[in-house]
């Protein structure tokens, strides 16, 4: 497979992480934040957002199997990032530093509705007052309507996690965005 496949199976496979606390915490989530440089949440204290962590943890962990590196050794995981994936594509725990340097790199597709996105692919969005969030495109059914996604930092899609009940469980949840919504900012082309 590709390595835009492999992240997107990755992120598959993170489906259902939650945090337990309510911080941006959790096991999962503190090694992508841990990944980027960020602020770990705990049981007390409020970690950074990491919906873009998330994804670059992804990608990390897809392309370090495809290297014959330990995914599972955070060093390891490090060196791929910094040596082996910023060279192929935007890296950073900002959504803005991503969509600019995705801009450079010209692999920026800004919104159209008629725009159908390949699985793999970030989509980032633009929620106004600075609120930004990105998610990896699992599914564009070419609808102009809407595409399915796999995202970080967000809640279950009904607004409760079925697991716990509670409507503000924040975690790794599939989502499907209405590209009618007018919150969606653009694209990004991750390489195959």
């Amino acid at each position: 497979m590709s390595l835009k496949l492999d992240a997107c199976a990755v992120m598959a496979g993170y489906v259902g992480v939650t945090e337990p606390h309510g911080n941006n915490d959790g096991d999962q989530i503190n090694k992508a934040q841990r990944l980027l440089g960020l602020k770990e949440g705990t049981a007390t204290e409020k970690g950074d957002p990491y919906c873009a962590a998330i994804l670059m943890c992804a990608f990390s962990v897809a392309l370090a199997r495809k290297l014959g590196a330990d995914p599972t050794d955070e060093k390891q995981l490090k060196a791929v990032l910094n040596h082996n994936l910023k060279p192929l594509c935007p890296v950073s725990a900002s959504v803005t530093a991503l969509k600019l340097q995705a801009e450079q790199r010209g692999t920026w597709i800004p919104f159209k509705a008629s725009y159908v996105a390949q699985r793999g692919d970030l989509i980032c969005f633009d929620f106004g007052q600075g609120q930004r969030h990105v998610g990896i495109v699992d599914n564009d059914p070419a609808d102009g309507k809407r595409l399915f996604t796999i995202e970080g930092n967000t809640t279950y899609e009904a607004g409760t996690n079925p697991e716990t009940n509670d409507p503000k469980a924040g975690g790794i949840y599939r989502r499907t965005r209405l590209k009618t919504t007018g919150s969606i900012w653009g694209y990004i082309k991750m390489p195959v």
